[in-house]
């Protein structure tokens, strides 16, 4: 590939506006320098908006009486609806083939002619009425490709598995979704204009324009009401919460067997009004610690607690050991050159953090801040081939924290740290946010991911590193473990152990509270 500079660009656009999140991925890609807009083409037809349209003006007004808070985010009307910009750029009404570069954001891309087209395709369309057909069957998932045409045919550039319920409220989960698409389609325009010649003549799509029917809205408002329905009928009872569970019958720790067993776990509930999830064990002198996220409910803050294995197979009391003013998750403690350290999420920053002990366990000061103006979560660090390498997924632009996998190295645990040259090296809610230590099996690393395509921490897969240096990576994935058979329990959210003990995290009702394992 060879990179072409600032390259000036014609836009085709509907006859009734781009949608918002369409022209923030090109003014994006304009914003970094890649593109200039020069021209605007608007299609002759207009988007078929009417009904979706009103879908979602209608959900959104029913999930913003049912989450007052939603309002202080940007509202997917915000995403969805038309436009009217680059009132600077000129307007024309035929494109003959002198751009360099078209950026189509109609349902029908091929009405320019240009020497590269580059369009976004969401699932099976080129717009996201597949995403109402996704939400609407329980589908868990769509894909997002970033595709480039010229004379040869179509490929895709830029490519994205995004999770179409990955929050509880759906219009929620739409706007990650549609926040991942813009992010997906600058980085197809700005990798379009690092491409040299793929040909002299234009390309015309053959896509049609998706149809939304009104028995599939209906369907999809009555599937989200039910939602809600079921939802409220589960909050009557207590919210539903966050619980460690552990076990100490090492044959079948999941590092063991790569697969899951539900035998001999027991189970540490939080007190009212708490969780407990991102479970951490460390082997300290021979004995293990297990530090974790520590939520309050009454703050809305998560904190780091600690608990110490005892003699005779009980843990001490919890105890609360690092608490900021801001959230605090995924205490993430290794030894190095002889201290103990602690990565907490520290994402509500914008940084990540390193802390040391102090005095072990209950004492920790910050000694550096490894990354900075970056929302990164459940940074996992591992020492392999002379390097340090970072494992974190990164929201960019709002988007979602649960589909795309950065990584970072070092040459020192204290940096600099540098970004790996195919960031994000996964862009895939099944599989990309970490969940826990890198383990070696033999001499395979295997690295814990969460699947979140069905909901958040849905459920936990174990992915084999085959490729890890500054420039490549590749991982495959080889085991996808279902929660433990904790009865209520749905989800599986971070795994860590040692030689002795292993612990995890799960979601259930409030009713968990009273189970008690079968003697």
């Amino acid at each position: 590939m060879r990179v072409m500079g600032t390259i000036p660009a014609v836009v085709v656009v509907p006859a009734n506006g781009p949608r918002g999140w369409q022209v923030d991925a090109v003014k994006r890609a304009e914003r970094a320098g890649t593109i200039r807009v020069e021209a605007v083409l608007h299609a002759a037809a207009a988007a078929p908006r009417t009904l979706f349209d009103a879908t979602i003006a209608a959900l959104g007004g029913f999930e913003t009486l049912a989450s007052p808070a939603s309002r202080r985010r940007r509202t997917l009307r915000a995403r969805c609806e038309a436009r009217r910009e680059w009132a600077y750029a000129e307007h024309i009404s035929a494109c003959d083939g002198e751009w360099p570069l078209a950026i189509d954001l109609t349902t029908a891309p091929g009405v320019a002619s240009a020497e590269r087209t580059v369009w976004l395709q969401i699932g099976n369309a080129p717009d996201i009425e597949d995403v109402i057909d996704a939400q609407r069957t329980g589908r868990g998932t769509v894909t997002l490709r970033a595709q480039l045409a010229g004379s040869g045919g179509s490929t895709d550039i830029a490519t994205a598995i995004a999770g179409v319920r990955e929050r509880t409220l759906v219009v929620a989960s739409l706007e990650l979704l549609l926040a991942r698409a813009s992010l997906v389609l600058t980085r197809g325009i700005e990798r379009a204009c690092q491409i040299g010649d793929i040909g002299d003549q234009a390309w015309r799509g053959d896509a049609q324009a998706p149809r939304l029917s009104w028995r599939h809205a209906i369907g999809f408002v009555g599937h989200t009401v039910r939602d809600y329905a079921r939802t409220l009928r589960e909050r009557v009872g207590g919210l539903p919460i966050w619980f460690l569970a552990y076990r100490d019958s090492r044959p079948d720790f999941v590092a063991a067997t790569l697969s899951s067993s539900p035998r001999g776990f027991n189970v540490v509930m939080p007190p009212a009004g708490r969780f407990y999830a991102d479970p951490c064990v460390f082997r300290h002198d021979e004995v293990d610690h297990v530090f974790f996220e520590d939520y309050d409910g009454a703050t809305r803050r998560g904190g780091i607690s600690w608990m110490r294995r005892l003699p005779d197979g009980s843990f001490s009391r919890v105890e609360r050991v690092l608490e900021r003013p801001y959230h605090l998750s995924y205490p993430f403690v290794f030894a190095h050159s002889g201290d103990v350290y602690m990565i907490p999420e520290t994402a509500e920053m914008r940084c990540v953090e390193l802390y040391r002990a102090v005095e072990f366990p209950r004492v920790w000061e910050r000694t550096a801040v490894l990354l900075e103006d970056v929302h990164a979560v459940d940074a996992t660090v591992v020492e392999h081939d002379r390097r340090w390498w970072m494992f974190a997924n990164v929201a960019e632009d709002a988007s979602s924290t649960c589909d795309e996998l950065f990584i970072y190295y070092a040459d020192s645990l204290f940096g600099p740290w540098q970004p790996h040259a195919a960031n994000p090296v996964k862009s895939d809610v099944r599989s990309a946010r970490p969940a826990g230590r890198l383990f070696h099996r033999g001499d395979r690393l295997i690295r814990p991911a969460q699947n979140c395509s069905r909901t958040y921490g849905g459920s936990l897969v174990l992915c084999e590193v085959l490729e890890l240096t500054p420039t490549a990576y590749r991982e495959q994935v080889i085991a996808d473990l279902a929660p433990p058979s904790i009865p209520g329990n749905s989800r599986f959210h971070t795994l860590s152990f040692s030689e002795r003990l292993e612990v995890i995290d799960g979601n259930g009702p409030a009713s968990l509270r009273r189970w008690r394992p079968a003697a």
